[in-house]
């Protein structure tokens, strides 16, 4: 699916381009940064953006795209030189005033959150990372406006790989096999703010895939017949007067059964999840913003490989707190501070970022006392750690209109 999205999108740009591509543009991130604290790690990376229109601006209608890929070296004290490419955006768009149809890799993002998101369904973004990257789907994704209101419908299809982190499972694939998602979301205005529903669901099969290390350390058990399936349902709202007020919830449903071990036997986990969220900026200076924001989630599993069914319920209790302040027109600073209200643990995190035109430079750093294999962002390995860290960070952009 993915070779024939590529196709398929440079089969357009090849024939619009023989009628006349309207506009044509190359924008890009150049990044580079080294953090040390225990080790040392350095990453530079260059993100190219191609753009282009094939209709006139006079047009009623849109028709564009975007292709772009991710290509970085890495260097760390244990794995010396890693290079790596791959795509970031390939994407086909059809837009009027009242929808838009887009095709191919790209970005699908929402909910209200900004520290602890619950709705991160399909985006990895990391509040610590100036450049917001992502993640991208392959998926099509239909968005309708409805007339006369502030209300919006989306539908999509959702194409990925299964792995180890399509479904809660300890599950290896030896071949390429597909999983489906098919979801959509309404976005609607209610008593001066917004709401969001949203809901997706998503389905794997697969006969040549292996469960490894599941029952004994170092053993794999090879799947003739897997099934599995997710169900997600969301809801998010947000306020804004004096004081900023949002919240997102989210059920998931997570279901694999194994009928080549025994009769009935499966892995069902089951997760509710709420997100509370308040802002408000302090007249200090030049204005002092905070953000607070509380996660609980209840996490239940319940195992039955034949030998008799067994379930587990874990809670988890986190409260993140940002405080961000502009130094002036080109320096702001900020502080993060996420605490496991449980465990005790503690996540803090302080920047200094001066911005310029095209050249942003962030200086921060990181003391934690959380494990190191904690994710607390799901984007984290985009290149910020969450261990305790001493970071510089440069990052350029440029834009160039070819015509």
């Amino acid at each position: 699916m993915r070779k024939t999205l590529i196709i398929l999108l440079f089969l357009s740009m090849a024939l619009c381009g023989q009628a006349g591509v309207q506009s044509l543009g190359l924008k890009g991130t150049v990044t580079a940064y080294g953090s040390v604290f225990s080790d040392y790690q350095s990453r530079g990376q260059f993100i190219p953006v191609i753009e282009g229109d094939f209709l006139p601006d006079t047009s009623r209608y849109i028709f564009d795209f975007e292709l772009s890929g991710d290509s970085y070296v890495r260097y760390d004290t244990v794995n010396q030189f890693t290079p790596g490419i791959s795509p970031y955006r390939a994407w086909l768009r059809f837009a009027g005033n009242q929808f838009e149809v887009r095709v191919g890799l790209q970005k699908i993002t929402f909910g209200k959150a900004m520290l602890l998101r619950t709705e991160n369904w399909f985006d990895t973004m990391d509040p610590r990372d100036p450049l917001g990257l992502t993640q991208g789907v392959w998926a099509e994704r239909i968005r309708y406006y409805i007339p006369g209101t502030n209300a919006n419908i989306w539908l999509w299809s959702i194409q990925e790989n299964l792995d180890n982190s399509s479904f809660i499972i300890p599950l290896e694939s030896d071949v390429f096999t597909l999983v489906n998602h098919f979801g959509g979301r309404l976005e609607m205005p209610m008593l001066m703010g917004e709401i969001g529903l949203s809901f997706n669901t998503k389905t794997g099969a697969a006969d040549t895939a292996s469960i490894t290390g599941f029952i004994v350390p170092g053993t794999e058990i090879p799947v003739y017949t897997l099934n599995s399936r997710q169900y997600q349902a969301g809801i998010d709202g947000k306020w804004d007067k004096d004081i900023g007020f949002w919240f997102e919830a989210a059920y998931i449903n997570d279901r694999s059964d194994f009928t080549f071990m025994a009769p009935n036997s499966y892995i069902l986990t089951e997760m509710a999840m709420l997100t509370l969220g308040i802002d408000y900026t302090l007249g200090i200076g030049n204005g002092l913003t905070i953000i607070c924001e509380y996660m609980g989630d209840v996490i239940r599993s319940e195992v039955n490989l034949g030998s008799g069914k067994t379930a587990s319920v874990t809670t988890l209790n986190i409260l993140g707190l940002m405080l961000s302040y502009p130094m002036g027109i080109f320096d702001s600073m900020g502080l993060m501070g996420i605490v496991d209200l449980d465990s005790g643990s503690l996540y803090s995190y302080l920047y200094w970022r001066r911005q310029y035109d095209n050249l942003t430079l962030q200086l921060s750093g990181a003391l934690t006392n959380f494990d190191a294999d904690v994710s607390l962002f799901p984007g984290q390995s985009g290149g910020i750690s969450i261990g305790n860290m001493i970071q510089f960070m440069a990052i350029y952009d440029f834009r160039v209109r070819i015509f």
